[in-house]
C-alpha cells in the first residue's frame, strides 16, 4: 500500500539537502580579485583592494556631499534674484547684476553636467561589484580616477562660480555707492 507523502516525512531529507548545498556554495572560492599583497597602480600608488574600496566610498561620499552644494547654489541664485527684484522695485540699476546671475546659472548648469557625467561613472560600476567589492583592479582604479577628476573641476567649477558671482555683486555696491564711475 503507498504510503501519503506529507509535509513531516519531505522536511528531514529537504532540510538535509539544503544543508549540503549550503555546505557546497559555502566552500567555493569567489572570483575576485586577489587581495594580498598592495600591488601598484598607475595614478594611486600600492593599493590593496580594501584600499580601493575605501577610496570608491570616499569619492562616492563627495558625490554625494557636491550634490548638496549644487542644490544650495540654485538656492544662492534664487535668493540672489530676489535681491535683484528688490533693487528693481526701487528703480536702481540692475543690470551687473542680471548679467553676474546669468553667468552663475551658467557656471552651476555646468558643474550640474559634470555631476551627471561622474553619475554615470558610479552607474557603471566598472571594477566593482554592487558591494563594493573589486572585481577588477584597473577597472576600480580607472573609476575611482575618472571620478576625482570629475569632481575636482565640479568643485573647481563651483568654487569659481560663487567667487565670479560676489566679485560681480561687490563691483555693483561698489558703483551703487559712487566709489567707482
Amino acid at each position: 500500500m503507498p504510503t501519503k507523502l506529507s509535509f513531516k516525512t519531505l522536511f528531514g531529507p529537504l532540510m538535509a539537502l539544503v544543508i549540503v548545498l549550503t555546505l557546497l556554495l559555502a566552500s567555493a572560492t569567489p572570483a575576485f580579485a586577489e587581495d594580498d599583497p598592495p600591488k601598484p597602480i598607475p595614478g594611486l600608488g600600492k593599493v590593496s583592494n580594501a584600499d580601493l574600496t575605501k577610496m570608491y566610498k570616499k569619492v562616492r561620499a563627495w558625490y554625494d556631499s557636491q550634490t548638496i552644494v549644487i542644490r544650495e547654489s540654485y538656492e544662492l541664485a534664487d535668493q540672489f534674484q530676489t535681491v535683484i527684484d528688490f533693487y528693481k522695485k526701487k528703480n536702481r540699476d540692475v543690470t551687473g547684476l542680471e548679467v553676474a546671475l546669468v553667468k552663475f546659472r551658467g557656471e552651476i548648469t555646468k558643474a550640474e553636467a559634470a555631476r551627471v557625467y561622474t553619475n554615470s561613472l558610479f552607474t557603471r560600476n566598472a571594477g566593482f561589484n554592487g558591494f563594493f567589492v573589486v572585481l577588477d583592479r584597473q577597472l576600480a582604479a580607472q573609476t575611482i580616477l575618472e571620478a576625482r577628476t570629475s569632481l575636482k573641476g565640479t568643485h573647481m567649477d563651483l568654487e569659481q562660480a560663487i567667487q565670479t558671482l560676489k566679485r560681480d555683486y561687490n563691483a555693483w555696491r561698489r558703483w551703487m555707492l559712487g566709489y567707482e564711475n
